[in-house]
């Protein structure tokens, strides 16, 4: 699924995502931007619009009922960066990886899950980015 915000499927990826939200989907996989990048759990409402934050994909609000997101276009293509001081450039962002092809790897339990994102430019790949949740809901 496609980013939220003003992507030319917004409309179309907004009412996927309060469909997503109100089924109670715990996470969304995405590959629309040629990078990596995990959100925290964020609204199915988009913002009021902002003359200090401009509008487009990173628009959003954290949210605690909401699902947690990722990008992951790091199959191939050309890389999208993001901005150029490192400074996350999202509502939500919790980490970031430009400039390097990998893969998403997803360990689900019962009540708890984990995600490593994986370069693979290197032989047997590269952990940059890892974290475990236990989530007592998934219950």
């Amino acid at each position: 699924m496609a980013p939220r915000g003003n992507s030319s499927d917004a409309a179309k990826t907004n009412t996927y995502w309060r469909m997503l939200h109100a089924a109670g989907a715990e996470m969304v996989l995405g590959s629309h931007h040629h990078n990596y990048e995990q959100f925290g759990r964020m609204s199915v409402e988009q913002p009021p619009v902002s003359p200090t934050q401009p509008v487009g994909d990173d628009q959003g609000q954290e949210d605690a009922t909401g699902a947690r997101s990722f990008v992951v276009g790091t199959g191939g293509g050309e890389f999208h960066s993001f901005k150029p001081d490192g400074g996350f450039n999202a509502v939500g962002s919790k980490a970031q990886v430009a400039g390097r092809f990998g893969v998403l790897k997803l360990v689900l339990g019962e009540n708890d899950y984990s995600w490593q994102f994986i370069a693979r430019d290197k032989p047997g790949g590269e952990v940059l980015h890892t974290i475990s949740i236990r989530e007592d809901r998934l219950a």
